[in-house]
Parts: structure tokens; sequence; C-alpha cells
């Protein structure tokens, strides 16, 4: 039977996307903003457990049976990106039109480029079709139903040193880690004069 791409939720896909995780630290004050959040506009809904807050770099589709084919390629490109650990600054909350709050931030010149970097390496691995277009980084901090007005926060901040390879398991809130690469500072090589 064919792997079947699929975007119904109902059929419990299974999701695959390249991430970075938030580390510990930024994962809690993340996880305590939306706490304060909540108490003040009064929100209600699903909060994304801290150990799960991410920003998704590449979605590579929802499928009804991971596709060992496409995981395959996937593991490729994650092995052929070579790059150094970047900052990322979350200085914004914001929420979706259907209520969902995320944080954002203005200075993702780093992230934005290693996105790109990542979907150059997924050409080369042969999945170049599923890379995203369309770039918008956020990390989802609590599904809900009562949007609220965009505004600056206090900085989140911290260093990517690595990304990852994750398959989510709609329905289940779990996530299972195929393969997780670490970011090294590249040496810089200078000529005698």
């Amino acid at each position: 039977m064919p792997f079947t791409p699929t975007s119904s939720a109902a059929d419990r896909p299974d999701r695959l996307f390249f991430a970075v995780r938030l580390p510990y630290g930024p994962a809690a004050q993340a996880e305590e903003l939306c706490r304060q959040l909540c108490e003040q506009h009064g929100l209600r809904g699903s909060a994304v457990p801290p150990d799960r807050l991410h920003i998704t770099l590449h979605w590579l589709d929802d499928y009804r049976g991971l596709p060992p084919e496409i995981v395959a390629a996937a593991l490729k490109a994650g092995e052929l990106v070579t790059a150094s650990p970047f900052d990322v600054v979350m200085d914004r909350v914001h929420s979706y039109p259907d209520g969902g709050l995320a944080l954002s931030g203005t200075r993702l010149t780093g992230l934005r480029g290693f996105q790109k970097h990542l979907g150059d390496a997924m050409d080369k691995a042969g999945i170049g079709r599923l890379k995203r277009s369309t770039f918008r980084p956020h990390v989802t901090l609590l599904y809900n139903n009562h949007p609220i007005e965009s505004f600056p926060i206090p900085p989140i901040w911290w260093t990517v040193c690595e990304f990852a390879l994750i398959h989510s398991v709609i329905g289940q809130s779990r996530h299972i880690l195929l393969g997780e690469w670490q970011l090294h500072e590249r040496q810089m090589r200078f000529k005698g004069i």
C-alpha cells in the first residue's frame, strides 16, 4: 500500500518537520510568559508543553504512516548541513486569526539564513519539493479561540546550537526525535602575507 500525504487531522496523520527546539531556560521563560498572559487576558486553551516548544523550519507534510524514503532523504539533508551556531531573539507576542498565541521576533537574520541553507540541503537530498516557500518564524505557546493584539515583550534569547527532524503524532501530543544535528563554529583560516 503506498504512503499517502493527508491533511486530515481526523486520520491521526504522522507529521514530519525540521525544527529548532527551545532549550530549557528559554522554554521555561516562554512557559511562564504564557501563564501570565492567560491570567491577564483570560485565555483558555491547550498550552504547548515546554519540551515541545519549537520553531518549524520546514514542514515535510502529514502522512498516514511515515514514508521511509522521505525520512531517509530528510536524514541525509540533515547530515549535509554545515553551519555555525546563531542567536534567536523572540521579542513579540501575537495571535493567529484562530486565536493561537505565539512568540515572534524582529531580529532573526541568522535563523532565516539557516532555514534557507537547510532548504538547499533538502534540494541536494532530493526532497526540495517539500521545502517551505514562505517562512514566518514563530513559537506557538497556546492553542485557544480568543485572539489578542500583538505587543512587545522582554526578549527571550538563546543561541541555536542544534536542529532536529521530528515526527509529531497528531492527536497524541507526542514528538519523536528522528535525528538531531549539532552546529559547529567554523574555523577561520588566514593566509600568511
